[in-house]
C-alpha cells in the first residue's frame, strides 16, 4: 500500500505540540516559585532523543522512504512521549516512566534502522 509521503508530518507535529506545552507548563511553574524547577529535566530530556526522531523523520522525508512500518514507529514514539509526559506532569515529580522512555528509544531506533536499510536497498 502506497502511504503519503506527508503522513510523517503528523507525530512531528504532535511532538512539536507536546514540546511546547510542556514549555508552557514549566515556565508557569517556575514564574510561581522554586518548586517550579522539579520539570525542568523534564523539558531538558524533550532535546535529547526528540532531535533523533527529528533528524529521522527529515531523513526518511527527503529519501522518500515514508512506508507504514515508518510511520507506525513514528506514532508509537510520540505515544511514549506523551504518556511519559502525562505521567511526570501527573505526578509532579518530574521524572517519566522507564518503560515509556525504552519504548521511545526503541521506535527511533527502528526508524533510524529502517533508513539504514532503505539506504542500503537503495546501493548507497
Amino acid at each position: 500500500m502506497r502511504v503519503s509521503q506527508l503522513l510523517i508530518l503528523i507525530p512531528v507535529f504532535v511532538q512539536v505540540i507536546l514540546t511546547l506545552m510542556v514549555f508552557a507548563v514549566c515556565w508557569r511553574r517556575r514564574s510561581a516559585g522554586p518548586s517550579g524547577d522539579q520539570l525542568a529535566g523534564l523539558y531538558g530530556s524533550l532535546f535529547q532523543l526528540p532531535v533523533l526522531f527529528y533528524v529521522a523523520t527529515a531523513f526518511a522525508f527527503s529519501m522518500r522512504a515514508i512506508d507504514e512500518r515508518m510511520l507506525l514507529a513514528a506514532m508509537a514514539f510520540v505515544v511514549a512521549q506523551l504518556v511519559e509526559v502525562t505521567m511526570a506532569i501527573g505526578s509532579g515529580s518530574g521524572g517519566g516512566n522507564s518503560l515509556c522512555m525504552a519504548a521511545s528509544g526503541v521506535a527511533v531506533a527502528t526508524m533510524w534502522g529502517l533508513i539504514g536499510l532503505q539506504l542500503f536497498a537503495s546501493g548507497f
